[in-house]
């Protein structure tokens, strides 16, 4: 009995802990090239490096690297684009003096533009390139930027994401 059960517990612990013992295939190793940012925020590069080697060195499949690598990851920050996306009743009829100041935007929605380009080093391998958006919330705060920073840490990972996934789908 003792032997029956010490059996069922080292076979159930085998099965349920089978992924763990590695990956399909050699990790790919990826260089991230200097990102341009074309746009006004001045650490949005230095935010989306440290988020895309968090996520391709997290990621089961990729690691980040800085020689010699299988792939290089060119990326340009291209535009931020924030919009409106709720907005609330501030006053009363009675207490405002016509209707044009009726609502108030609360909430925005805020999205970075990057384009990509990631290069294979072997040879027989065609270069894959896009456009991936990553999206966030902005709410509206007395110290608006504190809110963007958290904003754009928010669609910089998004960004990550995609890209880490782009990557791991790669030949």
């Amino acid at each position: 009995m003792k032997r029956t059960l010490t059996l069922a517990l080292t076979l159930a612990f085998l099965m349920c802990s089978c992924y763990h013992l590695g990956t399909v295939g050699p990790a790919k190793k990826v260089c991230v090239a200097e990102i341009e940012n074309r746009t006004e925020e001045a650490t949005l590069a230095a935010t989306l490096r440290q988020c895309l080697n968090e996520q391709l060195g997290t990621g089961v499949g990729t690691t980040p690297s800085s020689k010699p690598c299988s792939y290089d990851l060119h990326t340009k920050i291209t535009k931020i684009t924030n919009r409106s996306m709720a907005r609330a009743e501030i006053r009363e009829k009675k207490s405002r003096d016509d209707d044009s100041d009726v609502y108030q935007t609360v909430l925005y929605a805020l999205e970075i533009t990057v384009q990509y380009e990631l290069e294979p080093k072997l040879q027989g391998l065609k270069q894959l390139a896009g456009t991936v958006v990553g999206r966030a919330s902005l709410p509206r705060m007395h110290d608006r930027n504190v809110a963007l920073q958290d904003a754009l840490k928010q669609a910089s990972l998004d960004i990550s994401r995609q890209l880490a996934a782009i990557v791991r789908d790669a030949p």
